[in-house]
C-alpha cells in the first residue's frame, strides 16, 4: 500500500524527534523538579534545625531551567496533539458562530435573492423588437417602418406596451429606461 506524500514528509520523519523531544522533556522535567525539591527541603531544614547555611540551595537554580527545557521539549514533543485539540475546539466555536450569523440573516438574504430572481424573470419577458401592428412582423427596436410592408412602427414601451414618442429614453407611463 503506498503512504501519502504527506505521511512521508511528516509522518517518518518526524515522529522520531517527537519520540526524542518527549523522552529528553520527561527527564529534564523530572529532574529539575527533583534538584527543586531537594533545594527547597535543603534550605527549610538549615533553618528549622540549627539556623545553619543550607548546602545544597543551588540546586533550586539548577532545576528552574531544567524545568524549562523539559517543558519546552514536551511542548514540541507534543505540538501535534496540542494542536489537533485547539484546531477541534475553534472548529466547534466557528460552526457554531457561522450557524448563529446565518440564522439571524436568513429572511433578509431570502428577500434580497426573491428581488434579484424576479428581476431577472422580469427582464427575461421584456422584448427587444417592435411588432408591426400592420403586418406583425418582428422589427428591431430603433426601427421606424417595418423591413415587410414599410409601414410606420408605433414605438411601443417594452415594459407596458405604452405608445411613444420616437426619440424618447423613458416611458412617460411606467418610466422604463428605453435607451
Amino acid at each position: 500500500m503506498k503512504k501519502k506524500e504527506s505521511e512521508n514528509l511528516y509522518g517518518d520523519r518526524f515522529k522520531k524527534a517527537n519520540r526524542v523531544l518527549k523522552i529528553i522533556g520527561f527527564i529534564f522535567l523530572a529532574s529539575g523538579v527533583l534538584c527543586e525539591i531537594i533545594g527547597l527541603v535543603d534550605f527549610f531544614n538549615a533553618f528549622a534545625s540549627r539556623f545553619e547555611s543550607p548546602k545544597l540551595f543551588f540546586l533550586n537554580f539548577v532545576g528552574m531551567p531544567f524545568i524549562v527545557i523539559g517543558i519546552s521539549c514536551l511542548s514540541l514533543g507534543f505540538r501535534k496533539q496540542i494542536t489537533e485539540y485547539s484546531a477541534d475546539q475553534v472548529a466547534g466555536v466557528g460552526k457554531d458562530l457561522s450557524n448563529y450569523m446565518i440564522d439571524g440573516t436568513r429572511d433578509s438574504i431570502t428577500k434580497t435573492a426573491q428581488s434579484i430572481h424576479n428581476a431577472i424573470k422580469a427582464n427575461n419577458n421584456t422584448t427587444s423588437v417592435n411588432i408591426c401592428e400592420n403586418c406583425g412582423e418582428k422589427n428591431p427596436i430603433d426601427a421606424k417602418f417595418c423591413s415587410k410592408c414599410g409601414s410606420p412602427i408605433i414605438i411601443r414601451c417594452p415594459s407596458c406596451g405604452h405608445e411613444m414618442d420616437d426619440g424618447a429614453n423613458f416611458c412617460n407611463k411606467c418610466g422604463y429606461k428605453l435607451k
